[in-house]
């Protein structure tokens, strides 16, 4: 990245932050919000799975599910230049690798413990909290 500065240019490596002068302000979208990009890229990669074993479920071929998205992918990247390297980075290569392994596991019990265990926490949390007022109270009055 260069930046003007003075009379010239000023190149900065990519690995140093730009100074947080008057002229540089985050989006207020990103304010707040240190890693927005991978979390969006996994929901959305986790969303694009289900509905590929959606189709699967449709179709009851797990290869000719695979095939077909292949297809879809190449087709897409007809517009520009398409290399092979190019298509390995894509997460349609994770997807197909997904389809070929097998079906994706039955989570709904260990996400079920999970937010057991993220409750009960602040149930706590809200009884002891319930209790130190009712001691303060006490205290107040005497």
């Amino acid at each position: 990245m260069r930046r003007k500065c003075g009379g010239g240019l000023v190149s900065r490596s990519p690995s140093h932050p730009p100074p947080r002068g008057a002229g540089h302000r985050r989006s207020p979208r990103h304010r707040g919000q240190p890693t927005p990009h991978p979390v969006r890229s996994t929901v959305a990669f986790l969303l694009e799975r289900w509905a590929d074993e959606e189709a699967v479920d449709a179709v009851e071929d797990r290869p000719a599910t695979a095939r077909a998205l292949a297809r879809a992918a190449l087709v897409s990247q007809r517009a520009r230049p398409v290399r092979a390297l190019q298509f390995s980075e894509h997460a349609v290569t994770r997807r197909i690798a997904g389809l070929q392994s097998g079906p994706l596991p039955n989570l709904w019990p260990v996400g079920a413990a999970v937010l057991t265990l993220g409750v009960l926490p602040a149930l706590g949390a809200i009884d002891a909290t319930g209790d130190f007022l009712r001691l303060l109270a006490y205290i107040v009055r005497g």
